[in-house]
């Protein structure tokens, strides 16, 4: 089945933070045609308790919202397909060439060497930037991972791109459904380079320095662990 031209984005409102709003007027203009979606918490619970509602419960349970924004994601690409996309990624090129490419495959970014060598892993599988066919089966071992983790502590764990890289990891079966693009993709510079850029006020040189086969670049903006 092919990836559907569907984006889906997420915040608490439709009222976007001024930092990110020129991010997601980037990736409208690069997307013309394209379901662009931003989805909030009031329906995002809507969508859950409509679709998943047997999940509901794990879903409300969660004790902070970044758990339930990451489960959510993973729900979204199993019932509608489409690409997962972060707001503080700022795309530099149109997505419509990497769905072209994958087919029918699913598609994960990966973080930057800085970020695995902080936490002593060989990779970081990143749940920013994912793309995917409506209804592929791997979603159903995430999500029943994400029923065995629900009281984990730790959002990294628990829902978050720790979770996915333990899946990678550990399922032989979930490395052959799965591609990892390389950081350059998505992830050309780590969340220390974004944030002198951004403290300096010189984004445009990240821009100007992104690798030629970069599709974005990830900001880092970290709204739940920054402030």
């Amino acid at each position: 089945m092919p990836i559907p031209k569907i984006i889906h984005q997420t915040w608490v409102d439709e009222d976007l933070p001024d930092q990110l709003v020129p991010f997601r007027s980037r990736l409208l203009d690069l997307h013309p045609g394209w379901d662009v979606r931003l989805w909030t918490d009031y329906s995002t619970r809507n969508f859950v308790s409509q679709y998943y509602s047997w999940f509901l419960d794990v879903f409300d349970g969660y004790d902070s919202a970044i758990k339930r924004v990451d489960a959510a994601r993973y729900l979204w690409l199993h019932h509608f397909g489409g690409i997962y996309v972060d707001l503080d990624i700022e795309p530099l090129a149109s997505f419509e060439g990497l769905v072209g490419e994958l087919r029918s495959t699913i598609a994960m970014a990966t973080e930057p060497r800085t970020h695995c060598d902080i936490y002593d892993k060989e990779r970081i599988v990143s749940n920013a930037f994912m793309v995917a066919p409506q209804g592929d089966p791997f979603w159903e071992t995430l999500i029943a991972e994400l029923v065995k983790r629900k009281d984990q502590e730790d959002p990294l764990y628990a829902t978050g791109p720790f979770l996915l890289t333990d899946l990678y990891e550990a399922h032989p079966q979930v490395q052959s459904t799965l591609r990892l693009l390389k950081p350059s993709i998505i992830n050309p510079f780590d969340k220390f380079q974004c944030w002198r850029a951004h403290e300096d006020g010189i984004t445009a040189d990240l821009r100007a320095q992104a690798p030629e086969e970069s599709l974005a670049i990830h900001h880092w903006v970290g709204t739940w662990w920054r402030g």
